[in-house]
Parts: C-alpha cells; sequence; structure tokens
C-alpha cells in the first residue's frame, strides 16, 4: 500500500533514528539510498550522508552545495513528499522471524517494488508547469529523492515499509529546477502501490517460494501466515484504527494526526533480542519453525497453457458486466493495471503488467478520450469502455427514444383536465408534470422531481388519468421501499425492477399488454438493468414513465442512464418544495439541491444547526442530547443519520439507552440474534421478505413480542401490522438512526446529521439534508474544527453522478482534437450492430440518438 503526505521540513529525515534506522541500535549502518532518475542526472550514486537530503530539500545539490538553477527561498511550504510503501503484514513477520538469508531476500524484494513504482511514476506522472498559471505543461526529468527501509513499527511490531522521500523539485525540459506537478502524481499514486507489491510478490515468489492469496480484507499477503498471527504483530495499526474510529476520523491526515499525537519514542533494542521475541511471539500463534520451513519451500512451476487460459479468462471477466464496467461506465489505464496486479497472486513485473495492460486495451477496448496532455493538462489520463458496455447504452437510448405512443393507450385530454380539476392543490409544476407524463408519442417519458417536490401527488393524477382510459398501470423501482412508497402513496401496485426482469427472463408475462409502468427512483437503477426493463416495456408495447432525481445518491453499479434519456427526452421538472415547512430550511434544502454547498453550510453555521467537533465521541453526546430534548417523545418523526454502520449502531444504542432510561420501553425484553428487544422499541427492516410483507427500508415499532418463539410484532408506520420469526430478525436493526444510502426516500420531522469532512459528497449531503419537513441539525467532525467550513465545503461540493460512456466520449472527445477518428452513424442500432472487436484506432463508437436539444453524438 501506498501513501503520500507533505513534508515541510528536512528535520525529521536527518535524525540519526530516522535515516539509520535505530530501532534495532544499528549504528553507523546507513540504511538510505539515492532513488530516481534526477539523482542519476546530478550523479549521486553513495547514500545519503549527514544533511545531504536536508540539502537537496533546500534546493542545493547535495554533492557540491551549489544552488540548483532555478532555485527559490522558500518560506514555509512543503519541501519534500513522502511516499510511504507498507508492505502486507505476513511479508513484514516473515523478515522479522526468518533466517538472515530470508530477510535479506525480502528487504531486497520489497527495495526493488518501490524502484518499480518509482520508475512508473516518473513515466507517467512527471510533469512541471510553465507560464501563468501554469497553462503550460513539460515533462520531467525524473524525480530525486533517498529510500529509507524500516522494519518496525513503534509498538515494537514487525511493520517492514519504505519511506520513499522525494524533493519538492524537479528538473524540467528547461532545465529549470522547479516543484513538480504533484495532482498526476497523486492521480497514478494506488496503481504505483499496486505494482510495487506485484514486483515484490514476483520476487519472493522466485527467491523464496512463497504462496499468495487474498485475506479478509481483500488485501493478497503471504498464505503460510496464518491471520491470528498477522492480528497479532498488528497491535499499533490496530490502536490508531480504533481511536480513529472513536473519534469519527477516516481521512489521512486526521489518522497522520493520531499517529503523531499517540507516537512513543523509538525502541532501542538489538535486532538479534528482537527477532528471538517476535519468533516466540509467532511461535506461541501457531506459526513456529516448522510452519515457517514449510513456508520458505521451492517455488511449484506453472504450465504456460494454464498460464495462458487464466489470463483468457482474466480478460473476459474484465471486460464482462462484472469486470472494469462494473461500478462505472468507463475506466483507465490504471484500472486495468490495478486488476491485472489483483489477477497475478504470484506477482508479476511492471513491464509486464503494462503489456497486458495495453494489448487489452488495444485489442479489446473502445477508446473514448485521447490523454490530456494533448490540449495541455498532461495529468488527463485517457478513458475507455468496453464494447459491451455501448452496446447496452446504445440499445437502451434506441428503445427510450422510439415513438411508440400509438401502442399505447390513448389519455383523453378531458381525462387529464378532470383529475387535474378533482386536485386543487396541484401546483403548477405539478400540472405541467401530469399533462407532459400523460401526453407525446416516444415510449419513454421523464420526470425530474426533487425531494419533497411532491412527485407521489402528481403520480396519483397519472394512474388515475390513464386508468380512466381503460390503460393498466403498474409501477417499479429498484429498492422495493420505493416500491412500495409508490404503491402506498400513489396508489399504484408496485414491485421491485427484479422481480419483473425475472419473469421476462422465465419468458412470462413480465407486465400487462399495453400498460404504463411507473418506474420510481429511476436514478438508482443500474444502466444494465434499466435497459433490460425499457426493451420488456417495449416488447409489451407499452410506455415507460421514468421518475428520479440526478441529484440524490445513484445506483452502486454503472449508471447514468435516467440522466441521459432525461436530456435526450425532455423531462417535466418537479422544483417546488413543498417538505421543508420553514423558510430556513428550504433555503438549505434548496443550496444542497442546486450545488451551493457554501450558501448552505453559512446558512446552517449563522443559525446556529452546525457545530463542529474534534472528537466523534462529542459530536455523538451533543447529537444524542439535542435528539432528547426535541424527539424522545416521538422517536417515529425523526432520523439520526450517519456515514457508516458502526456509527449507526452507536447512534442506536446511545438513543435507546435514553429511551430506555426516560421509562418509554416496557421491561418485557428478549434478545434475539445478539440484540435485545423491548415493547416500544424502533425497529428497521433490512432485507425484502415478501411473504412477511416487509421491505428492507421498512420501518415500525414493536408491539408485541414471544420470547418462546424469539419473534416480534411490529406496527409499521405505514399502517400494518407484521409478524418477524426468529429467522427474520439478523435482518432487522434498531431504527432510530440509519446510513444516508437506507434514508433516502423516508421523511420525517428532525433530521439529526453526524458528518465528517471526509466523507460524504454532494450527492450525500443532499439526500442527508433533505428528510426533514421541520428541522436539520449538523454535528460535523474535523481534526482541526476551525477550518471545519472549508473542509465540509470541500467534500459537500464532490459529485458522484454517473454519466454513460457515450456521453462522456462526446464531452471529452470534442475537446481533444487528437482523439480517435471514429464514424459517423445516424441510427444507433446500426452502429451497435456494426460495432465488432477491433483495435482501438479503428474501433467504432455508436452515436446517440438526437438529444432534446437537437444534438447528437459525434466524434
Amino acid at each position: 500500500m501506498l501513501t503520500i503526505r507533505a513534508a515541510r521540513g528536512a528535520d525529521y529525515y536527518e535524525r540519526v533514528e530516522f535515516a539509520r534506522d535505530d530501532y534495532y541500535a544499528e549504528r553507523g549502518q546507513v540504511r538510505g539510498t539515492w532513488e530516481g532518475r534526477g539523482a542519476d542526472a546530478l550523479g549521486l550514486t553513495e547514500g545519503p550522508g549527514h544533511h545531504d537530503l536536508g540539502a537537496l530539500l533546500d534546493g542545493r545539490d547535495p554533492a557540491s552545495g551549489e544552488d540548483l538553477p532555478g532555485r527559490r527561498s522558500r518560506r514555509g511550504g512543503n519541501v519534500a513528499f513522502d511516499l510511504t510503501f507498507a508492505a502486507p503484514k505476513g511479508v513484514s513477520v516473515l523478515a522479522a522471524v526468518g533466517d538472515a538469508a530470508a530477510r535479506a531476500a525480502i528487504l531486497s524484494a520489497y527495495a526493488e517494488g518501490v524502484r518499480a513504482a518509482l520508475d512508473y511514476l516518473e513515466r507517467r506522472a512527471c510533469f512541471v508547469r510553465r507560464g501563468h498559471n501554469g497553462v503550460r505543461v513539460l515533462r520531467g526529468e525524473g524525480f530525486v529523492g533517498a529510500m529509507y527501509l524500516h522494519e518496525m513499527a513503534r509498538s515494537g511490531d514487525p511493520h517492514l515499509h519504505a519511506h520513499l522521500v522525494i524533493a519538492n523539485r524537479v528538473r524540467g525540459e528547461d532545465g529549470r529546477w522547479t516543484a513538480p506537478d504533484m495532482r498526476p502524481v497523486f492521480a497514478e499514486a494506488k496503481t504505483a502501490g499496486f505494482i510495487a507489491e506485484a514486483v515484490v510478490r514476483e520476487r519472493l515468489s522466485v527467491a523464496l517460494g512463497l504462496e499468495w492469496g487474498q485475506t479478509a480484507n481483500g488485501s493478497i499477503d503471504v498464505t503460510a501466515v496464518p491471520q491470528a498471527v498477522r492480528e497479532h504483530f498488528s497491535a499499533r495499526h490496530a490502536e490508531i484504527m480504533e481511536l480513529a474510529s472513536a473519534r469519527g476520523y477516516t481521512g489521512a491526515a486526521a489518522i497522520e494526526a493520531i499517529q503523531r499525537e499517540t507516537r512513543d519514542r523509538k525502541r532501542v533494542v538489538s535486532r538479534e533480542r528482537a527477532a528471538a521475541e517476535w519468533r516466540a511471539r509467532a511461535a506461541e500463534h501457531g506459526f513456529g519453525a516448522r510452519e515457517l520451513a514449510r513456508a520458505l519451500r521451492a517455488p511449484r512451476r506453472r504450465s504456460r497453457a494454464s498460464h495462458v487460459e487464466s489470463l483468457r479468462d482474466v480478460r473476459r471477466r474484465m471486460e464482462g458486466p462484472a469486470g472494469l464496467t462494473r461500478r462505472t461506465s468507463s475506466f483507465t489505464r490504471r484500472e486495468v493495471i490495478q486488476n491485472l496486479a489483483d489477477a497475478h497472486p504470484q506477482g508479476a513485473s511492471a513491464g509486464v503488467l503494462e503489456r497486458l495492460a495495453d494489448d487489452f486495451l488495444n485489442a479489446r477496448c473502445v477508446r473514448l478520450s485521447s490523454a490530456g496532455a494533448a490540449h495541455g493538462r498532461g495529468y488527463e489520463e485517457a478513458r475507455y469502455t468496453t464494447p459491451g458496455m455501448l452496446r447496452t447504452e446504445a440499445r437502451l437510448i434506441e428503445t427510450a427514444t422510439a415513438e411508440g405512443a400509438h401502442e399505447v393507450g390513448s389519455v383523453s385530454a378531458q381525462s387529464i383536465a378532470r383529475v387535474i380539476a378533482a386536485r386543487p392543490t396541484l401546483g403548477d409544476d405539478q400540472v405541467a408534470a401530469v399533462r407532459h407524463l400523460c401526453s407525446g408519442r416516444t415510449r419513454t417519458r421523464c420526470l425530474e422531481a426533487r425531494a419533497g417536490s411532491g412527485k407521489t401527488y402528481a403520480l396519483e393524477a397519472v394512474r388515475e388519468a390513464y386508468e380512466a382510459s381503460g390503460v393498466p398501470v403498474v409501477g417499479t423501482a429498484w429498492q422495493a421501499q420505493a416500491a412500495e412508497v409508490l404503491r402506498r402513496s400513489a396508489g399504484i401496485t408496485a414491485e421491485t425492477a427484479a422481480l419483473i426482469l425475472e419473469r421476462a427472463a422465465r419468458g412470462e408475462e413480465a407486465v400487462p399488454l399495453g400498460a404504463v409502468v411507473v418506474c420510481d427512483e429511476a436514478s438508482t437503477m443500474p444502466t444494465r438493468a434499466l435497459e433490460r426493463l425499457v426493451a420488456v416495456v417495449a416488447s409489451r408495447r407499452g410506455r415507460l414513465i421514468l421518475v428520479g432525481d440526478r441529484g440524490q445518491l445513484q445506483a452502486v453499479d454503472a449508471a447514468g442512464g435516467f440522466a441521459a434519456l432525461c436530456d435526450r427526452l425532455g423531462a417535466a421538472e418537479l422544483s417546488g418544495n413543498r417538505r421543508q415547512r420553514t423558510e430556513l430550511q428550504r433555503r438549505v434544502a434548496g443550496a444542497l439541491a442546486e450545488g451551493r454547498v457554501a450558501d448552505a453550510i453559512g446558512l446552517l453555521a449563522e443559525h446556529r444547526r452546525l457545530q463542529a467537533f474534534d472528537d466523534a465521541r462529542h459530536a455523538r453526546e451533543a447529537l444524542i442530547r439535542s435528539w432528547v430534548a426535541t424527539s424522545l417523545g416521538d422517536p417515529g418523526g425523526a432520523l439520526i443519520i450517519a456515514h457508516d454502520r458502526r456509527e449507526v449502531r452507536r447512534l442506536n444504542e446511545m438513543a435507546r439507552a435514553r429511551l430506555d432510561a426516560a421509562g418509554r420501553l416496557s421491561d418485557r425484553r428478549m434478545v434475539a440474534d445478539g440484540r435485545e428487544w423491548a415493547i416500544g422499541d424502533r425497529l428497521i427492516c433490512r432485507r425484502n421478505h415478501y411473504r412477511l410483507d416487509v421491505r428492507n427500508g421498512t420501518r415500525g415499532i414493536v408491539t408485541g413480542l414471544d420470547e418462546r418463539a424469539k419473534a416480534l410484532v411490529v406496527w409499521t408506520d405505514d399502517g400494518r401490522e407484521v409478524w418477524l420469526p426468529a429467522d427474520y430478525l439478523r435482518h432487522a436493526m434498531h431504527g432510530y438512526a440509519m446510513t444516508g444510502h437506507v434514508s433516502q426516500g423516508a421523511t420525517v420531522d428532525r433530521t439529526y446529521l453526524l458528518a465528517t469532512s471526509e466523507r460524504g459528497g454532494r450527492e450525500w449531503a443532499y439526500v442527508a439534508g433533505s428528510r426533514h419537513r421541520l428541522d436539520l441539525e449538523v454535528f460535523a467532525v474535523h481534526h482541526e474544527p476551525e477550518r471545519l467550513a472549508q473542509a465540509l465545503e470541500r467534500t459537500w461540493s464532490r459529485t458522484q453522478a454517473a454519466g454513460l460512456a457515450i456521453d462522456l466520449g462526446e464531452r471529452l472527445g470534442r475537446a481533444t482534437e487528437s482523439v480517435d477518428p471514429l464514424y459517423r452513424r445516424s441510427s444507433i442500432g446500426t452502429a451497435s450492430r456494426a460495432m465488432e472487436v477491433r483495435p482501438v484506432a479503428q474501433r467504432v463508437l455508436p452515436s446517440s440518438a438526437p438529444r432534446a436539444a437537437g444534438r447528437s453524438l459525434e466524434l
């Protein structure tokens, strides 16, 4: 794993215990080495001596002491960047308990891995900028720095890691030494870390015969070292992460602050003594001399045929629905290299990984844009997609934008007028939406509805208009709870899209012939599922009404279809705020919806609805105090929202304890699946179960319990009594707090938001900040509370909105003159059928159907 942090001074790196690794009192043995092409250019061959690194970071040639060309005196700012490579724990343990030969092989392999990563960064990410505002990008000659190998954590645990300290100075093509543009370095850092680990694995597979596999946390480590041993030797890491979790910190800067705060003085101990202690501790946990000998065995040879076959499987997986386009519709060369590195558990060289990546991109992928260096943005990477993803998007657009209203039962103007007249409280935007959704010739109609804009009231009128004209109306949504809300609030019989698609796949009647299918929360539909749903409705000669909000949290898998269809077809829009009851809260919700994050934060702070804390423990306590003061009497009318399940669990426990202390929970209790339930408890269901008539997201209050059967009786918020047996209760949670994703679709009186400045995003902030009718309070955590507003603004401004690969190709391709020539097509179907797997320079990118504004995709 590779992390990068800025260094503001050379003092830390000039200390004897750092440069000489005096964890082991190996005085006189300098562990540092000069690294990088910049070091070669300066003729730095020996390891850095005392003050040499300091001279370099000050802008002077360590060999001669002379100023480097272009040197300017610095006041503050960064003098270097510390690229820290941390070995998997199993590798650290083997270096600690192995003999001298094993240790030497591991240290040598790790150094080679770091050098391979540095070489990659120099080739892919070494740039300097020139001119006003840095508009001119030049290649850098290479980085210059020093590498130090350390083998122990401050806690005394084995922890092999390398500090690669690179100077904040690079020589450009013009001979001047200036600061490098670090944005491409940060962009490529994850891939460089993957390369380093793959090289280490390859070297050690050959040298020591090690076998590798996935660990519990998804990383690749030595299989011979048991998980219990790895955990035992991770005390320092566990201590830091536990404290970070308690304080609500997740970002690298905040965790680094904890590391500094809790940092003990480095231990000075002989290596022989440390190794003896490590071997004894490892043996106690099942990794003694016999297990060590088995781990260091001769490598097994694999046949070339099996290797080729496995590569075929890897390529097939990467280009399939579960591969590179599973989460996003496009990807970069970086993601391909990372996937290939993971697909080589026994390791591979950087050259092999990059060659395989380029072969895959050239032979199997479609290039959407060229690298940004062609137009002065040297840190932009070309983006690609797969032919399969493009075909899916092309079919989606072609089918959805086709005219087919003549096949759908017509709605008379009189019927539309009648349902509108029956609802005098419909706003002008709702009236326009009803007319739009009940008219037109295209097979698909779209409605964009902000949170709290009254969409279900408008959809109820749409249903009545179609049904009055004899057209059946059914509903669907990606989440079962959204489908349930559609049924309950708009009177539309609804089920999940997955059920409809399953019936269609079996050849059964998926929807009634000629029906109107209303798909709510359509922005959460993955592109592949939406394409299948559009095709099913078209095959039944029906109409699909897509209702959603592109500003809310979208699908986990590759998405963007809803927004793309709205752009092409045009959409009615509900923008009136019918949820928030006060002017302040309407302004806050509106600002979040429009991405004016600074305005929203300013309003919340000005009216004392935003509080800053440097420790999540204090933030949780303040939040619960506010919840008790305003919502203890009606917990069902409030929501506590946090980022992750761990925080939700803590907040649920705290809220429930205060509810219990106030005497609002019955003395009748039972424990099911490790969780205590009492009559009066709030509950939320976390799995669909149609026989029990509950959905993922169903909320309610416990009204009865059966201790013998370990079952609960729950009165749901929508007025139903349900029975939850013992085997379901593992999927039920206390319902006082929930994550932002789970809260999407809920409406309550008050919301209490526990936020950190390091997590979330624009969509998360919008969803979490728009659930309430009356009041929103934000309790935010940052390790520097005085900088909270700026940090929160930066995080909440970061969008996670997904887009189609076709649209990305249009936007990036038109901005880049060097994009590969692509055929222009007037028909998506023609283009998608004509597309075949060819080298990327010859690939056909299908054009899209005309957009609402009359534009078409032509590259």
